[in-house]
């Protein structure tokens, strides 16, 4: 079981995965470093067809694959597989800077129940992620 679990919903991010998981990675690092915190990430594939399913894979990933369509069901699917006590969830697109979930799993682990964030607000980020939510929440 890992202390924390970072997943990434993913339809066709092959473009992004790369610098995604590096970030989130970087993001798991910092969290075994200071909390002695272990993690996972878990890529939730919807059904990708530009291979990003074996790009997650050879990263070192986490490959779930989520036969249902849709959005909400690979996040579901990868929050179902996931093996973490705390959960962030982030786009695979590069909407979401996962060096920020950092401070919100601490809070978690000072008491609060949820840290909320929203995505990122660059240009570089496609129109149909902005606003969106990322929650980190314990598991009860």
């Amino acid at each position: 079981m890992a202390d924390v679990s970072i997943v990434l919903p993913c339809l066709n991010e092959r473009q992004a995965l790369g610098h995604c998981v590096g970030v989130a990675r970087q993001a798991l690092a910092v969290l075994k470093a200071r909390h002695g915190l272990t993690g996972e990430i878990v890529v939730a594939d919807n059904g990708s067809c530009d291979g990003s399913q074996d790009l997650a894979l050879s990263l070192g990933a986490r490959l779930v694959t989520v036969s249902a369509p849709g959005y909400g069901a690979a996040l579901r699917g990868g929050f179902a597989a996931a093996r973490g006590r705390f959960l962030v969830m982030g786009d695979a697109d590069g909407s979401y800077d996962f060096l920020e979930a950092v401070p919100m799993v601490e809070a978690l682990l000072g008491g609060l129940t949820s840290a909320w964030a929203r995505a990122s607000r660059e240009p570089s980020c496609r129109a149909r992620c902005r606003g969106r939510i990322a929650i980190s929440a314990t598991r009860s």
